[in-house]
């Protein structure tokens, strides 16, 4: 409810809400950047796209697996949420190792 409470109150504002991470801790969350990442990649520069969130096509990758496997009412066992965790993680810790310009 904290999350769509603060993205409603910058929307309504008119400007992109940011990250509660970033927001209380100053600290990137593991999607910082994911965005300008995407918008990078549609582009064409896949290294500006991966200086922006380097984690963007695994993340896209094991969204769409998940969403396939909901949509087409398969079983999305433990094992998803486990790739997910192991996957923010190994985000975050490469976003944390980043130049703060990345993020």
């Amino acid at each position: 409810m904290t999350y769509l409470i603060w993205n409603a109150w910058w929307l309504v504002h008119q400007q992109a809400p940011p990250a509660l991470i970033k927001a209380f801790t100053g600290l990137p969350a593991p999607t910082t950047g994911l965005t300008r990442s995407l918008q990078a990649l549609f582009a064409g520069d896949l290294t500006l796209s991966l200086a922006y969130n380097p984690m963007t096509l695994p993340i896209f990758a094991l969204l769409g697996v998940t969403v396939f496997r909901v949509v087409t009412r398969r079983r999305v066992g433990p094992g998803y949420a486990w790739a997910w965790a192991g996957l923010l993680a190994a985000a975050w810790l490469i976003k944390l190792a980043s130049p703060a310009w990345t993020w």
